[in-house]
């Protein structure tokens, strides 16, 4: 769950109007604010036209042959493309840059790998390339230690939850790696069955995930807590419509649904009638807005990027 959500943080170029006579942009500036564009439209939770305005960046960039550049834009553009569901296109993208590059790059190119792996040990092996290439990177290390956790929280909790220690461990502050990490902490507690736990980890989830302009990981986050907080329908019910009013705004249709027809029972339960029937009139719609898309409450596994 990244720029783009890698956080990059490439310089949005602004071009002078032509009528005050400067010059027009150069390449450079043009694929640079073409990336700060598709940055924007991530974090509206649009990866389709964020993927485009990358293809535009990356035109300028080649025509340059400017490579440091080519692969930082890659990669953005491999997690737009893992975030719209094309990890077939997102996977080309990654090998060109871990066939051209050391380093941080290569580390991100294979997490985006990992990411998009049918299965554990592929998932695993793209792990481990992105550990050899992080360096001392602990942000880059934290994000390899979530991924790895949610491998292993079906099978291995306790294991998963040694990773997911390993990674605060790394005292890693950027809101995409914490949103990730805490995220997935949420999702271990539940299933060891401690909501108690789930609904500190999902609120921290959430928080990171607004401080990294995230809407998508706010709402699968928010949804997550408002899971956790079964025990109190008022709190469950207000924290799932705050996720579907997020998830609706970031085009997560499918979860906009699921969170409205919890709030709607929430409010059910609590006897708040009329909330209840306007949650499920905004399930209604967000039903009737659902087109295939990839699945909305988080992967087993991401790149350094806000995923749920």
């Amino acid at each position: 769950m990244r720029a783009s959500a890698v956080g990059f943080g490439l310089i949005v170029a602004l071009g002078a109007s032509a009528c005050g006579g400067s010059a027009p942009l150069g390449r450079r500036e043009v694929a640079l604010r073409e990336a700060g564009l598709g940055e924007a439209a991530m974090k509206r939770g649009h990866p389709v036209q964020a993927a485009r305005r990358y293809d535009a960046a990356l035109a300028e960039a080649r025509a340059l042959d400017d490579r440091a550049l080519v692969a930082r834009l890659l990669v953005d553009q491999a997690v737009a493309l893992v975030r719209a569901g094309r990890c077939d296109l997102a996977d080309v993208r990654a090998g060109e840059v871990m066939r051209s590059q050391d380093g941080p790059l290569r580390a991100r190119a294979a997490l985006v790998r990992a990411s998009c792996a049918r299965s554990a040990d592929p998932a695993r092996e793209a792990l481990a390339v992105a550990r050899a290439a992080a360096g001392k990177d602990g942000c880059l290390l934290a994000t390899a230690d979530c991924s790895e956790g949610a491998l292993l929280a079906a099978s291995e909790p306790g294991r998963a939850a040694e990773r997911y220690r390993a990674a605060a461990g790394r005292a890693c502050e950027q809101p995409d790696v914490v949103a990730l990490c805490s995220y997935n902490e949420g999702r271990l507690a539940m299933r060891s069955a401690a909501p108690a736990r789930a609904a500190t980890a999902f609120a921290r989830s959430a928080d990171a995930a607004a401080r990294a302009g995230d809407a998508a990981a706010v709402a699968a986050a928010l949804h997550g807590e408002a899971l956790a907080r079964d025990a109190d329908p008022a709190a469950s019910a207000d924290l799932a419509r705050r996720a579907g009013h997020a998830a609706w705004s970031a085009g997560r249709y499918p979860l906009a649904a699921e969170a409205f027809a919890l709030c709607a029972r929430q409010f059910g339960r609590s006897g708040r009638d009329e909330e209840a029937g306007t949650c499920r009139d905004n399930g209604s719609r967000a039903l009737d807005r659902i087109a295939p898309s990839p699945p909305a409450d988080g992967a087993a596994t991401a790149a350094p990027a806000a995923a749920p």
